[in-house]
């Protein structure tokens, strides 16, 4: 799937100099340490950039942190996989432009409680 390998390879794990200018006020970004190039991720990545042309993807934490830190004209609506969730929690919830957080999780009943200690967790 050459356009999906091409895609994953311009989007994915990107310095913060290197994401390009955001025309929109929300930036959208997808952490995800199985994030792979396979079909069902490629679809996932191709409908987030439908929502949201800017969209970011990574699988390395720290990168992702830096982008985070690095925002400060844009609302960050984070979409975080559970394995990732209470480390990127403790390491970023304070940070003023990250106003929604998704857990992505097949079990979401472990994440609950997170709800009620983290008030951007939106699900």
């Amino acid at each position: 799937m050459a356009i999906g390998e091409s895609l994953n390879e311009r989007r994915q794990n990107r310095l913060p100099n290197e994401v390009s200018d955001n025309k929109e006020d929300i930036q959208l970004i997808w952490l995800n340490g199985n994030m792979n190039d396979s079909d069902d991720s490629l679809l996932t990545q191709t409908m987030l950039i439908e929502l949201n042309s800017a969209a970011q993807f990574y699988s390395d934490f720290d990168r992702c942190l830096d982008l985070i830190k690095s925002i400060k004209d844009e609302l960050i609506f984070l979409i975080v996989s559970g394995a990732f969730a209470q480390q990127l929690l403790l390491q970023s919830h304070h940070h003023r432009s990250l106003v929604a957080i998704f857990i992505f999780s097949a079990d979401d009943q472990y994440y609950k409680p997170l709800m009620q200690e983290y008030n951007k967790i939106i699900g």
